[in-house]
């Protein structure tokens, strides 16, 4: 959630800014909120204990004195790599990376340099992505919770459905040309909605086969 915001915001303020200020000035102006985040966060929260909401140490975790001394060692790692479900999960991160990768960085610079939108414009494209992103993980993390014990084919069918879906609004964003903005928003909004779905699910996924001290 936190990085489909980020992705988001950041895109806008750039967009904004860049095109009156200069380039130099959004990187000063998200610089200065964030150094105060940090503080209040190191000022205001506390780390979770680590292996306190694992389901089946839940009963020890109420004890004020419980702790989980668990370390990485060579041999847990080296299981990771004999767990198919892991082995799986990584192997289709490797090629799901790189459309992230160029979205990211070419989406805003694609629709203004090469669609002949106005950058403020291609902000608010881009902003929808990002909301899409964000509300679409929020989603995928409700059903993780209800489908990944007791529906997990349908959960990993639903997934990689949403993914596909999610390329065709996509594509008709980047090939469609002169229509109104609207209709541009129309097609980013789903495409971050439905493309945001597999990252959600996928790191619950990740997270019910891996122990503490290894999902770092």
């Amino acid at each position: 959630i936190a990085m489909g915001c980020g992705v988001g915001f950041g895109q806008v303020l750039a967009g904004l800014m860049g095109p009156t200020l200069g380039w130099r000035i959004p990187f000063i102006a998200i610089a200065v909120p964030a150094i105060l985040l940090a503080v209040v966060f190191v000022a205001t929260t506390r780390e979770p204990q680590r292996g306190a909401q694992e389901e089946v140490l839940e009963h020890y975790a109420r004890d004020s004195e419980f702790s989980y001394g668990e370390v990485i060692t060579w041999r847990k790692l080296a299981k990771l790599f004999r767990t198919p479900s892991v082995m799986l999960i990584l192997a289709q991160g490797l090629p799901g990376s790189l459309p992230w990768g160029v979205v990211i960085v070419y989406f805003n610079d694609y629709i203004a340099q090469e669609m002949g939108i106005a950058v403020q414009k291609s902000t608010l494209l881009v902003l929808a992505f990002g909301v899409g992103i964000m509300l679409g993980q929020l989603f995928a993390g409700w059903l993780t919770d209800r489908w990944l014990r007791h529906r997990l084919l349908s959960l990993v069918a639903f997934t990689s459905v949403s993914l596909v879906l999610g390329a065709v609004p996509m594509i008709a964003a980047l090939f469609l040309r002169d229509v109104e903005l609207w209709l541009y928003l129309l097609m980013c909004f789903p495409a971050g909605f439905l493309c945001g779905i597999p990252t959600g699910v996928l790191r619950g996924m990740l997270m019910n086969v891996t122990i503490p001290e290894v999902r770092g």
